[in-house]
Formats: C-alpha cells, structure tokens, sequence
C-alpha cells in the first residue's frame, strides 16, 4: 500500500509540473487544411444599373436606370483571398445629344433608347476585415473588395432608333447614328459588397459596382475612349458544406512537440523511480502473491488529429511493448484507444479511438509475432480523458497490464 501512494504522488507530481511548464505561448492556433473542393459558393442577386455613356448625364437619373440580375459561383483559397465567376444581364440606357433632342422633339421623343447587355466577369474578392486584421469565426459582418475583369455582349437594340430621321437643309438624314449590331467587348470593374451572416450557411450581400468597357458597346461613339456604367445588386449567397461538415475556415490548437516530449520523457523517468519501487523484495503473504495489480505501462503511442495511422516517431514504443511481452510472458496487455473531447463529433471520436487501438493491435501481431490472445482491445473515444492538462494529448493509446491465462 505505501509503494502504491508513493507512485501516485509521482505520478501526480511529474503531471503538475509539465503542466506548470507548458504554458499559453507553447500552444498556436493554426487554420485546418483544406482540400480544393471545400470553401465554394453560389449567390444569386437582382438590383439595378445606370449608365455613365454619351449623353446620359442629360437625362432623368430614373430614366437612364435598368434593372440587373447576377449568378455567381466561387471559392475562398483563404479567409482573406477568394475569387468568382459571375454571369450578369443589364437592360441599360442610352441618349442622343441635347441638340438633336432640343430640335426635334417631335421625332425623337425623350431621347432615350434601350438596348440589352450580357456580361461575364472572373472577379477576385478580398476580405478586407482579414486583409488588415486577424481572422474571427464568429464574424457578423465582412467587407470585400472586389476588382474583376471580363467581357460584356450588347445586343437588342431598340428599334425605334430606326425612326430618327428628320428633314434638314440638306434633305433627310439620320439625326442621331447608332449601330444596332451585336458587340462584345472587354470590360474590368471595381467594388465593394458587404455580406451579413444570417446562419451557418447562408449571407444577405449588397455590392456597389463600377464597370469600364469600350465606347461604341452602347451602339454609339464619340471622342469618348471608354463608357461605363454602375450597378447596385443585393442577394444572397449559399456557403457549402466543407469535407469536415463546416461551411468555413476554422482553427485548430496545436502544442509545440518539443515540449509534449520533454514532458512524456519526464514522465518516463518517474514511472522508472516507481518501477524500482516496485521491484525492491517486499514481504507478502501467500494470497498476496497470487493477486495481480495492473499497472500503466510507461509506453504510450500518439496520433495526430483526426488520424489512426501509427508514424514513423511511434513505431519504437510499439516495439518497447513487444519487447515488454516477451519480457513478461505471465502477463497479458489492454490495449486501449482514446480521442481529444474538444475534436470532432461524439461518432467520430468513438471510431477513430477504435481504430488507433486497433493500429496498434495490428503492428504487434502482424510485424512483432505478439500471440492475439495475450492482447485485449478497448477504447473509451472521448468519454475518457487521462490527460486532463492538455486534452491534445489524449490522441493516443495506452498499455495497461492483465493476468496471463
């Protein structure tokens, strides 16, 4: 009885002091690794555009404004880096001069004419909150800046632009010449959306657009090298589901390894003290002798998150618990696996506890010839937590020793 208080309280001291020494600043939060397929969406936004060409500052701001639709699909490579291609229809505006509207008013009406515009544009967007501050899970609210670059396809012109001829000094002529052919031309265009989180997989954006193509993409050209226009879209955007059932870039906690083995071997060197502690002669009587005491073997082997598979650091305490059978062929093992509480689901965590322990079981059958029978298989997922300091640690299997048949 006074061997097994002494071993507890070193165990006990050799845990507190390792706790003690690893500190806050032994620990980063790093952003889990992410496959290709994780961080796309889709977003469908309806608003409105108004044109900046020839003329158009001339007329009533509501007349020179059209409606828009977009679609877009995308992908976030990080949390401040994104891009999308977004596919967008405008029927926009346009005007003739104020002289031809002022001298023949009875030809050319309010002097506007409409015309339809497609457009396609690879847009990069920029986080702006992560750009210039850390990155938070928890954020409400993101700014992006968005700069594009595309083409945009006029088509469908009015066709009362066809009736705009009027009699001059010099006989009929078309008073205000606008090409009705198609155009397709290249676009680039700058923006800002602000995106509102209102659950886990779906935002309300609204954007503000201003977007450069060539002069003639409204049937018209002038001295003007470039026209453009400005959109206001609101939408909504639909974050799907990632590989590991999140729907956005999340953190881990990760313990600088040098210190877990600086701890594991301190703990080592007290499980040797209390195993010579164990093996001084002690005066026992005959019951006493044919009870067993199970005991936690001072070899441990430790998994990475989320994985089963035993790494080449490992493979020696596996071999140390060979070697420890062979040792003692009158006792038998419990091989037992755990999982870290603070990862993963309830299911996952009872799997992969089993699976580690299963791992373990089969290197010692397989590559080290350990009898199947004198080996127990258990796991506990993450129900049990024998290293209470840091949970990280309870990514591993432990040994512990049983009575041999």
């Amino acid at each position: 009885m006074k061997k097994i208080i002494i071993s507890y309280l070193l165990i006990f001291l050799a845990f507190s002091a390792g706790a003690q020494e690893l500190g806050v600043a032994d620990s980063v939060q790093v952003l889990k690794n992410y496959k290709f397929s994780d961080n796309w969406f889709i977003s469908a936004q309806i608003g409105a555009n108004h044109a900046i060409n020839e003329n158009a500052r001339f007329g009533k701001f509501f007349k020179m404004t059209g409606p828009s639709a977009a679609v877009s699909v995308g992908k976030f490579f990080s949390p401040a880096v994104g891009f999308r291609l977004q596919g967008v229809y405008d029927l926009q505006h346009s005007r003739i001069n104020s002289e031809i509207y002022d001298a023949y008013p009875q030809i050319v009406g309010n002097g506007i004419y409409k015309f339809n515009s497609v457009s396609v544009f690879l847009d990069g967007m920029f986080n702006l909150f992560n750009v210039f501050a850390p990155y938070k899970e928890s954020r409400v609210f993101n700014l992006f800046g968005i700069v594009g670059v595309g083409a945009t396809h006029s088509f469908g012109f009015d066709k009362k632009i066809d009736s705009w001829t009027g009699t001059t000094e010099s006989g009929n002529v078309h008073l205000y010449p606008v090409s009705k052919k198609n155009h397709t031309n290249f676009g680039v265009r700058v923006g800002l959306q602000g995106s509102f989180r209102v659950s886990n997989s779906v935002d309300l954006t609204i954007e503000a657009l201003a977007t450069g193509t060539d002069d003639h993409y409204n049937g018209m050209s002038s001295d003007r090298v470039y026209d453009a226009w400005v959109s206001v879209l609101a939408g909504v955007t639909y974050r799907f589901k990632n590989h590991d059932g999140t729907r956005q870039f999340t953190y881990v906690t990760l313990t600088n390894r040098d210190q877990i083995d600086a701890l594991n071997a301190e703990i080592n060197a007290q499980r040797a003290r209390i195993q010579a502690l164990e093996n001084q002669p002690l005066v026992v009587t005959e019951v006493e002798k044919e009870v067993h005491v199970s005991k936690l073997l001072d070899m441990t082997v430790s998994f990475d998150i989320n994985k089963y598979n035993i790494t080449k650091v490992q493979v020696p305490n596996v071999a140390a618990v060979a070697q420890y059978l062979k040792d003692h062929p009158n006792e038998n093992l419990a091989i037992t696996g755990y999982a870290d509480v603070n990862t993963g689901t309830f299911e996952i965590n009872q799997r992969l506890a089993k699976q580690r322990a299963e791992a373990v079981y089969n290197m010692l059958v397989d590559k080290y010839k350990v009898s199947p029978s004198r080996i127990r298989v258990d796991s506990k997922g993450d129900t049990v937590q024998p290293y209470s300091m840091d949970y990280t640690w309870n990514r591993v299997v432990v040994f512990v020793t049983e009575p041999g048949k």
